[in-house]
């Protein structure tokens, strides 16, 4: 698996959207992971009420920390382009998979983000036009 590149003790560079997604695709193949993948899909698609559901049980569902269904299936998908081994791995092995998985997740998010690099460019340039004034896509 690959790990920031270290460009000063205090940052790290940004890694491309292709290698995160190869080391989620290698973490989704990883001896046991379907336990945690099933754990990821039952906590982030379940919602816990008693006696009638209220618009307050819902809110969780609402959470920025859980996964949204786009992100369930690509784990599902990755994982069911190999072999997919049953083995039950130990709580230990389970957690490391869960944190990697949301870790990797955040990371391939902050890829889709535009570099504050590029931003100032485009300020400089005068290429980043306020989104008023920005042409709309029907």
């Amino acid at each position: 698996m690959h790990r920031r590149l270290q460009v000063r003790d205090d940052v790290c560079a940004m890694r491309s959207e292709a290698d995160v997604f190869s080391d989620l695709k290698v973490l989704c193949r990883s001896d046991g992971s379907v336990h945690a993948l099933a754990y990821l899909c039952f906590r982030d698609s379940i919602v816990r009420y008693s006696g009638g559901l209220r618009p307050k049980d819902m809110l969780p569902a609402l959470s920025t920390d859980r996964l949204i269904r786009t992100e369930l299936s690509t784990l599902i998908g990755l994982m069911i382009q190999g072999d997919v081994n049953w083995t039950m791995p130990s709580p230990k092995i389970v957690q490391e998979q869960l944190d990697r998985t949301e870790a990797l997740l955040k990371e391939l998010h902050q890829t889709f983000l535009p570099s504050m690099g590029t931003i100032i460019s485009q300020r400089r340039c005068g290429c980043a036009r306020p989104r008023s004034q920005r042409a709309r896509k029907w």
